[in-house]
């Protein structure tokens, strides 16, 4: 693989593009296929936050459909759910670009539906998707501003990629400690010190559970929010974090907007940003 940069030009729709009804839209080209999912009611003139999200090994794009379709309403965003060409993505697999030429015509053609902000762009990563999530995200920091991963087995990118002006996005990962395929120790910690050793700004959260599937199961645990909000180590942008889902969910610096009250808020995933957007912040 020659590299792992996207070109993709920003670009936004032109007034005689109207975005297709419905609250998903399907890319595809010969190979593969990927499921836009969009808010209830798009504002033509707005730009909406990105946010992609890369399945782990199996191709579950389908189960991720499923467990994301209220997000773009709750969050006020788009998300992306491509599938992997292979059985896992290209850069696992040692083939060509096939993933990564997807995503450019993905993009692309986002673009051409749907305002999006390209100042708020980010990547969340799965397994094996949290280990490209990762490397595509670093590879490309002009185009992502945050990259998240939920038990990422190693950390790769394309430094010829990077110039030397480049920004760093922010960087959620999480870990179980029971992990029996990446163990929390041998991979996790290493992930985490090699990013901070490179000069990423990393968030670790640790999670007692022995796999991933288990970590993602709906559960009532707001009182994660107000402990992570008062703890005077966390940075500052993850003490805003607003956690809906012990492992998974976290509206973290204001990605995407919370349009959902604490006593209905459910979701699946974590947004890490730096104050990208104004809105709802736990106290610090």
């Amino acid at each position: 693989m020659p590299t792992l940069a996207l070109h993709v030009e920003p670009t936004h729709p032109g007034d005689d593009v109207v975005s297709a009804p419905g609250p998903l839209i399907t890319i595809s080209n010969e190979r593969t296929l990927g499921y836009l999912l969009l808010p209830d009611s798009v504002d033509r003139a707005r730009a909406y936050p990105l946010v992609t999200v890369f399945h782990g090994a199996g191709r579950q794009d389908e189960l991720l459909v499923r467990a994301y379709r209220d997000e773009p309403t709750r969050r006020d965003a788009l998300f992306f759910i491509p599938r992997s060409t292979y059985p896992t993505w290209d850069l696992l697999v040692g083939q060509d670009r096939a993933d990564l030429d997807f995503l450019e015509q993905a993009y692309g053609e986002i673009y051409r539906r749907v305002r999006v902000d390209h100042a708020r762009q980010a990547l969340i990563g799965y397994s094996d998707g949290a280990s490209y999530a990762l490397a595509v995200g670093l590879s490309n920091p002009r185009l992502f501003s945050a990259v998240m991963g939920w038990a990422a087995g190693f950390v790769v990118f394309d430094r010829d990629a990077i110039a030397p002006g480049d920004p760093r996005p922010p960087i959620l990962l999480e870990h179980g400690t029971h992990d029996t395929v990446f163990p929390f120790e041998d991979i996790a910690l290493r992930n985490c010190a090699i990013l901070r050793r490179l000069g990423y700004d990393v968030e670790l959260r640790v999670d007692e559970v022995v796999c991933l599937i288990e970590a993602t199961q709906p559960a009532d645990s707001f009182g994660f929010l107000p402990r992570l909000a008062r703890s005077a180590a966390a940075p500052a942008r993850v003490r805003r974090c607003l956690a809906f889902f012990r492992s998974d969910l976290a509206l973290a610096g204001g990605l995407v907007s919370d349009s959902s009250s604490s006593s209905g808020a459910r979701a699946s995933f974590c947004l890490i940003a730096a104050g990208m957007v104004s809105g709802p912040q736990a106290a610090p």
